[in-house]
């Protein structure tokens, strides 16, 4: 369920749905009674990434081109190819989920700047690991800084890591469940059966946003936009990380239950 539908049905029929902001959506689940908070991923379908007019896999194919030719010019252009489209990976997935570069990023890493920072985020959300990327930036540093002439063996490497990099992020990206359950029970089958007493989560690929809608019985179903930042990166988190890092998952739900005051 979108914004789009739920603002529809909420125009038809007031008494259906109430907006809220966030804090008071989690406030009216009281949520820091919960006796634990589990994070539920098993239905919905997947997010919908943003998209680029020239995607990474163009650039990729810019970059083999260019190697093709085997000349100095070739070889510059095949790995400034191959810069691009890792930086328009990255950039796709801030794109797809809202995410911007704030002062506690710049607090946290105040040695990292721009593209740097950029990744670690990325890591802390649990989509990359920046070291992948390690000999990509000494041969981008022999053209860009060093002015050193880029052999073709140089540039073969850095279009593999590119390949390599940018594959990464799309199938991470093109497995992230657009919704999740937020439940006091700990066994899911106790927690469908009382779906009344669950906060759901929705990524509305529309307005690139999380929505939180939870629901009594008998009183409207209360619904929020999660702002971007740190309940919106806790989402997407959650959401990533279910099925592929259970450490991670929990991890996600102890920042949700600190940025809340629960913790």
């Amino acid at each position: 369920m979108n914004l789009e539908i739920i603002k529809s049905v909420q125009r038809e029929n007031p008494d259906r749905f109430k907006e809220v902001d966030i804090l008071e959506l989690f406030k009216t689940a009281d949520i820091k009674s919960w006796p634990t908070v589990t994070a539920i991923c098993d239905g919905g379908s997947y997010v919908e990434p943003y998209s680029f007019d020239c995607s990474p896999e163009v650039y990729i194919k810019f970059a083999k081109k260019d190697l093709a030719e085997a000349t100095l010019r070739g070889l510059v252009n095949s790995v400034s190819n191959s810069k691009r489209a890792i930086h328009c990976s990255v950039d796709l997935v801030f794109k797809t989920f809202s995410l911007n570069i704030d002062k506690a990023d710049e607090q946290k890493y105040p040695d990292k700047k721009g593209f740097s920072l950029k990744l670690e985020i990325l890591k802390d959300i649990g989509f990359v690991a920046p070291k992948i990327l390690s000999k990509y930036n000494k041969i981008r540093n022999k053209v860009e800084h060093d002015y050193v002439k880029v052999t073709k063996s140089d540039a073969e490497d850095a279009l593999d890591v590119a390949e390599i990099f940018c594959e990464m992020l799309n199938v991470r990206l093109a497995n992230i469940i657009d919704t999740f359950e937020l439940t006091k029970y700990e066994d899911e089958v106790t927690a469908h059966d009382t779906l009344d007493e669950c906060i759901v989560f929705e990524f509305d690929s529309d307005v690139r946003q999380w929505i939180g809608l939870y629901h009594e019985k008998d009183v409207p179903t209360i619904f929020a936009l999660i702002p971007t930042g740190d309940l919106s990166r806790i989402a997407t988190q959650l959401c990533l990380n279910h099925s592929h890092n259970a450490e991670k998952s929990e991890e996600g739900v102890s920042k949700l239950l600190n940025a809340l005051g629960k913790k």
